[in-house]
């Protein structure tokens, strides 16, 4: 009789060990999604970013690698600047 009631006993622990995992976890990801992604949308860079985004026409939310081509990366002013002027390297 001892003994079943220690399995017992011993399988709510693990259980509310597991509650309280999930529980921590859903905890955390709700502070993250909470608390630090608004503080960081906040952050001075973060809106430069996004000002440029809309300035393009691009939505941040829903961005598509066919939109890529409008980010102002190294290959595409690379070749902006190469049709701007076609004999400069060769």
């Amino acid at each position: 009789m001892h003994r079943l009631f220690s399995q017992r006993s011993s399988r709510h622990r693990k259980r509310l060990r597991q509650w309280g995992l999930l529980l921590t976890i859903g905890l955390g990801i709700a502070g993250v999604w909470l608390g630090w992604l608004p503080t960081l949308a906040r952050h001075p860079a973060i809106q430069q970013r996004q000002a440029a985004f809309e300035a393009r026409g691009i939505d941040p939310a829903a961005m598509f690698y066919t939109e890529l081509e409008l980010l102002d990366s190294p290959h595409n002013r690379l070749r902006q600047w190469q049709c701007e002027s076609p004999d400069a390297l060769w």
